[in-house]
């Protein structure tokens, strides 16, 4: 008696190495943007503030620190796993997202400027990312 075939998947498990990297990269995106809408938030609701005091314990202020130092540390880990010479040029993403928070919770004008400027980030951030395969992930000691 002849036992069953056993089949594998080629596709990558949703924790793969691979996936993760890429999650690192991602989140120190989003927390990089995240800060910096805090840190806009904190600027305004503290705008009126009579002291440096209220600045210092305003929690959007609070809220952008924390965002800051989680981002340091997903970048540490995105380091670890890319090239810098890959890595770096994707957080241009970043300000992609910053446009997007201004128009959206700030509801600041977007003009043709804008959405030109972010095509040509993006068509750079496509061109750089074209590089997603085994050579974007060797990191060289």
């Amino acid at each position: 008696m002849t036992e069953p075939a056993t089949t594998t998947s080629t596709a990558p498990s949703p924790t793969s190495p691979s996936r993760l990297r890429w999650a690192l990269l991602v989140g120190s995106v989003l927390l990089q943007s995240g800060a910096s809408a805090f840190s806009k938030q904190a600027g305004l609701s503290s705008a009126q503030a009579d002291s440096l005091v209220w600045v210092v314990i305003n929690p959007w202020y609070g809220a952008s620190l924390v965002a800051m130092g989680l981002q340091a540390v997903f970048w540490v880990l995105t380091l670890r796993a890319f090239r810098l010479s890959v890595a770096y040029p994707l957080t241009s993403v970043v300000f992609v997202l910053h446009v997007f928070w201004a128009w959206m919770i700030f509801d600041e004008s977007i003009g043709a400027g804008n959405v030109l400027g972010l095509c040509l980030i993006v068509a750079g951030v496509a061109l750089v990312g074209r590089e997603t395969g085994e050579d974007a992930l060797k990191v060289e000691p």
